[in-house]
């Protein structure tokens, strides 16, 4: 019978544009004692059939009603064989070498319960923005906490530790901040590392949590702290996050992916010319803003003006917490 050394998770919702590439790029590793549980968390395209499609015994499927991503990964989890669980977004891309790399480093770093990586970031059809720099050594790592310091798509930790730990919170299948608050929660059960080599392809989407942008943008991060803070959600918080989703259509969503990316191209990568384009596509969607002429204007200014002013003060939103650094 073939060890599986590796559970490999994967949840996907409504994931038929990118997921034929995100099982690839597992079923492709260097490394190839693992089994690659996809939760499908009531997909109501053609995700399911997708993963159908593809065949390899290495693959797990499980069907299951929405959810929410937490419940969704706790229930991948829990059937896992592996000793290590690697956790892979459906729109992301693991880089050959990802599994080895890692698995490497918790055989032979015993004290370390959890390891993650850097990531190249890309927009929706896979084109580089930068890559990031998060903090590496542990004592770094447990400084930045309460903030994200992984990209939750990079990370392998042991499986018995997230059990002790009491795993991802399942309560309320709202939660966006489900990894933030495993990795305040495993804290306390030895230490955590990246490595400084980008293992994974992490990729912005229109409609991804981490696209928000302006007011939105901030008061999320202020219920995250607060979230994080408190250990749990408040019913106050939850409230003012699904009056957020519910007030902004396709169109808003689409503004903030646009938003987020002239400001990833502006500030981490200096793009002036790739974040003219897409604050020109924003200004489509939502004509005479301010904060996007005034961000227009910018992209004009010199480059050592540019990123003094954005050390200044983060202005026109929140940048996703784990991207830290200027390219």
């Amino acid at each position: 019978m073939r060890e599986i050394c590796i559970s490999v998770i994967m949840c996907a919702y409504n994931a038929e544009e990118t997921i034929s590439e995100s099982v690839e790029s597992i079923l492709e590793q260097s490394f190839t004692d693992f089994e690659l549980i996809i939760i499908n968390d009531g997909s109501i395209d053609k995700t399911s059939s997708i993963i159908g499609n593809i065949k390899d015994s290495r693959i797990i499927l499980i069907e299951q009603e929405n959810h929410g991503p937490s419940i969704a990964r706790d229930n991948g989890i829990k059937i896992s064989k592996g000793e290590y669980i690697a956790i892979l977004d459906a729109d992301d891309i693991a880089l050959p070498k990802r599994l080895e790399r890692q698995i490497n480093f918790l055989k032979e770093n015993k004290e370390y319960i959890l390891v993650g990586s850097n990531a190249e970031v890309v927009d929706k059809n896979l084109e580089y923005i930068y890559t990031s720099c998060l903090p590496l050594a542990h004592n770094d790592i447990y400084n930045k906490l309460p903030d994200v310091p992984f990209f939750h798509s990079a990370v392998m930790f042991r499986k018995n530790v997230y059990q002790i730990c009491g795993g991802y919170h399942t309560d309320d299948k709202l939660y966006i901040f489900e990894d933030a608050l495993l990795w305040n929660q495993m804290k306390e059960y030895g230490k955590m590392a990246n490595l400084e080599k980008p293992l994974i392809k992490y990729r912005l989407m229109p409609f991804s949590a981490s696209t928000k942008s302006g007011k939105e943008a901030i008061i999320t991060n202020n219920i995250y702290k607060d979230t994080i803070a408190n250990k749990g959600i408040s019913e106050e918080n939850r409230k003012q996050l699904i009056e957020f989703k519910l007030a902004t259509d396709k169109k808003g969503r689409l503004f903030n992916y646009h938003m987020h990316l002239s400001r990833k191209y502006l500030w981490n990568n200096y793009s002036p010319m790739k974040a003219r384009e897409n604050l020109i596509l924003a200004m489509k969607i939502k004509p005479f803003r301010i904060s996007t002429i005034i961000l227009f204007l910018m992209t004009i200014l010199p480059k050592k003006l540019i990123l003094k002013i954005h050390s200044a003060k983060n202005w026109f939103g929140m940048d996703s917490p784990h991207e830290v650094c200027q390219q």
